[in-house]
Parts: structure tokens; C-alpha cells; sequence
């Protein structure tokens, strides 16, 4: 149905026809005699079916009348149906309605420009014939009033469709539409926002990681530094070792004769 409603709406109404028509030939054949030709009940069913009832032929048993009174309600509802295919078949699509649109707004935006250079073009003659003449002609400036105050209306009148095209070009569809993409907008910003504030949180601790390492500085700054001067120590006593043992010198007593003497003696190796 939303495939080819035209399709499936023309086959369902010809199938019921044949099969009201059969069904009511049935019924009413062995009470009537014009009922029994199917032509007749065909008559009837399309008749009762279309709503229009002429009355030439009516049924006489309650079979009968139950199955024209099925037709009729049935017609009904598909008269309905085949109004609003026929609309949606002549209805605009979205791309031709910006078309239209866009076809009239040019239109409209020509009347404009056309109107407002009359406007433009009759208060110029009026300002002619009133000022720049040596004698003023009260009937050509009179029309070229009227002329004024109808080129103003036309102008007024333009700027009025223009408005009504607007809109009407704002439809359901337009609006659905528009709030889709705003969503979209929506939801593209607060995932945005989402990266911002986890950027933020990394920052924050990176900072605050800096700030701990900056507080530690000058303590390992200070150990460097020692260390460095206890290297540079070292290496000068390994260079020269003189100075080393002058710097030390000082503070070695000399040996005195009393210690000499209890001193232990050498030991001296035996030759053989």
C-alpha cells in the first residue's frame, strides 16, 4: 500500500465488485428475474458502491441487502482512500517545493525592485513638477500622486507576499527537519565539551605533577651540587697528589725522639 497504493487500491475495488456482484446474483436469483442476469447485479453493486443509488434495481432478500449495505460503507471508505492518493500523487515533493519557493522569491524580489523604482521615479516627477517648473500644472501633479500612492501600495503588497511565501515555506517536514540538525548541533557540542573537561582533568594533574617536581627541586639541586664538588675533589687529589699531601700536611704532628725509640723495630730479611 505505501508502494503502489494506486495499484493495490484499483485491485482491491475491481475484486470486491466481482465477488459483491457473484454473491448478490446468488442470493437474489431465485427471487427475481433481473437478478439473475449478472450484469444487472454488476449494475447494481457498482451503483450502490459509488454511492449514488439511482433505485431501478433494488434487492429483495435480507442476503441482498446486507451485501449492497457491505458495498456502500466499503465504497465509502475507498472513495476516501482514492482522494488521498490522488493528493499525494499531486502533492509537491520537498525538492519541487524549494523550486516553487525558489521560482517565486525571484519573482517577488523583481516586483520589488520594479516597485520601488516607481516609487522612486514618481516622487522624482512630483519634486519636478512642484519645484523646478515656473508654473505648476495642478492636474499632472495629481496623477503623478496617485501614481505615487499606487506604486507605494504595489510596494507594501510585495513586501506582504513575501512574508506569506516565507511562511509557507517553513512546512512540517522543514521544521522536523531543523530539529534534527539542532540535535545533531546538540549533541556534537556536549561530546565537544565532554573532551574539553577530560583535557582539562589530564591538565590539571600534569600540573599538579610539575608543581610536586618544581617543590623537589632545590633539595636535588643542593645533592648535585655536593656530590658534583665531592667529585671535583676527588679528582683534583688524584691529579695532584702534592698539593694533596701539603693541604694535609699541616695537620700531621713530627715524630719526637721518644716515640722513635718505642717505636717498633724493622724486620730486615736474612740472606741466605
Amino acid at each position: 500500500m505505501t508502494i503502489c497504493p494506486g495499484t493495490v487500491l484499483l485491485v482491491f475495488m475491481v475484486s470486491l465488485w466481482i465477488i459483491a456482484s457473484w454473491t448478490l446474483r446468488q442470493c437474489e436469483r431465485f427471487h427475481d428475474e433481473e437478478h439473475a442476469n449478472l450484469l444487472n447485479t454488476m449494475w447494481l453493486t457498482a451503483i450502490t458502491f459509488l454511492c449514488v443509488g439511482y433505485g431501478d434495481i433494488v434487492p429483495n432478500t435480507y442476503c441482498g441487502r446486507g451485501i449492497t449495505l457491505t458495498c456502500g460503507m466499503v465504497g465509502a471508505g475507498c472513495t476516501a482512500l482514492l482522494v488521498a492518493v490522488v493528493s499525494r500523487k499531486l502533492e509537491l515533493t520537498r525538492a519541487e517545493k524549494h523550486v516553487h519557493n525558489f521560482m517565486m522569491d525571484t519573482q517577488l524580489t523583481k516586483r520589488l525592485k520594479n516597485a520601488a523604482a516607481n516609487v522612486l521615479r514618481e516622487t522624482w516627477l512630483i519634486y519636478k513638477h512642484t519645484r523646478l517648473v515656473k508654473r505648476v500644472n495642478p492636474g499632472r501633479v495629481r496623477t503623478h500622486q496617485r501614481k505615487f500612492l499606487l506604486a507605494i501600495y504595489a510596494l507594501r503588497k510585495v513586501k506582504m507576499d513575501q512574508r506569506k511565501l516565507m511562511d509557507n515555506a517553513n512546512t512540517i517536514t522543514d521544521m522536523a527537519k531543523t530539529q534534527n540538525t539542532v540535535y545533531e548541533i546538540i549533541s556534537e557540542m556536549s561530546s565537544r565539551q565532554d573532551a574539553i573537561e577530560e583535557r582539562l582533568t589530564n591538565l590539571e594533574d600534569k600540573m599538579q605533577s610539575l608543581q610536586e617536581h618544581m617543590e623537589s627541586l632545590p633539595d636535588l639541586l643542593s645533592r648535585c651540587l655536593t656530590q658534583h664538588q665531592e667529585r671535583i675533589e676527588q679528582r683534583r687529589n688524584f691529579l695532584h697528589p702534592d698539593t694533596a699531601a701539603a693541604a694535609i700536611q699541616p695537620s700531621i704532628q713530627p715524630p719526637t725522639p721518644q716515640s722513635m725509640f718505642n717505636a717498633a723495630p724493622m724486620l730486615f730479611p736474612h740472606s741466605s
